[in-house]
């Protein structure tokens, strides 16, 4: 895999571990926020296993062969098509999945849009950002934010990224 691509998914996977990071969580104590977060990264194969103070998780990047969905992934929420998952994140924050398909994003947007509401999932937000389409949907204590962007690449293919997370005050 080139590694300007690897670079990417990377880059993906620690906007996903920021982007929950202290959701929910107050700081009490000022020390607390000055101290340094402990992390721990293993790779083995397509793997990497990640440890933190926060728990630990893993990313799974394969472009060859599919990538098992996490083992707790919700089952209301499917996978476009059953097209071929190529990347999955799991943090204790929540979890990432990624899918490639030559569908149109207006045909995924659609098809996501009837699935979910099908399945009683709110939507809370849908943009279409010329190019690019996010919607967040909520059910139950639970969010998923789909995003949909063209592979820098091969226009002709479009990215599917799944984030789900359990909702926290």
């Amino acid at each position: 895999m080139p590694k300007k691509k690897l670079f990417f998914y990377f880059l993906l996977l620690f906007v996903f571990i920021f982007s929950f990071s202290g959701c929910g969580k107050k700081k009490e104590n000022k020390q607390a926020e000055k101290e340094e977060m402990n992390v721990k990264v293993e790779k083995s194969g397509q793997k990497v296993k990640v440890k933190s103070d926060q728990g630990e998780g893993y990313i799974e990047v394969n472009e060859k062969k599919e990538v098992a969905l996490p083992k707790d992934w919700p089952e209301d929420i499917k996978i476009y098509k059953n097209e071929k998952v190529f990347a999955v994140s799991k943090m204790p924050q929540g979890e990432q999945v990624m899918i490639k398909t030559k569908d149109s994003m207006k045909e995924i947007e659609k098809w996501y849009r009837a699935d979910l509401v099908q399945k009683a999932w709110k939507e809370k937000l849908s943009m279409d950002m010329g190019g690019t389409w996010t919607g967040m949907y909520e059910k139950d204590g639970k969010r998923l934010n789909i995003t949909i962007v063209p592979d820098e690449k091969d226009k002709e293919i479009n990215l599917i990224n799944l984030i789900y997370s359990k909702i926290t005050e």
